[in-house]
């Protein structure tokens, strides 16, 4: 596969399961990143020519890497099985609540999302 062939089917993947891509162009910095918190991801860098995978690792939940590929290894079939693959990780861990509650109560509340209740809302 080439360095565009595997960040199509990376912002494919994002577009069809709602995961979060990253894609960043330029001068020697085209970059397609593919997360699954809380975890796995994979991180396509163009100029090294590879596809770098790897877990959230910790309680901080820091990326880890743990493989890389070059692109010219890489077939759509074998991508897909890898991608399948941390999605049903993802799946997994998310359907368990602490795991779940562990992994967000490190981010902090939306703007204007602490303490409304109903009567904040429809203008009563």
């Amino acid at each position: 596969m080439t360095y565009e062939q595997v960040s199509a089917q990376l912002r494919n993947v994002a577009l069809a399961s709602g995961s979060h891509v990253h894609v960043v162009e330029g001068n020697e910095v085209d970059t397609t990143a593919l997360y699954f918190p809380p975890a796995r991801w994979f991180i396509a860098f163009k100029p090294a020519g590879r596809l770098y995978t790897g877990i959230y690792e910790g309680p901080e939940r820091r990326l880890s890497g743990t493989d890389n590929f070059a692109f010219e290894d890489l077939t759509e079939s074998s991508l897909k099985n890898e991608i399948d693959k941390a999605m049903a990780e993802q799946v997994g861990q998310m359907l368990d609540p602490e795991t779940v509650k562990e992994f967000f109560k490190k981010f902090p509340p939306k703007h204007g999302q602490r303490n409304k209740g109903p009567e904040n809302f429809g203008g009563r």
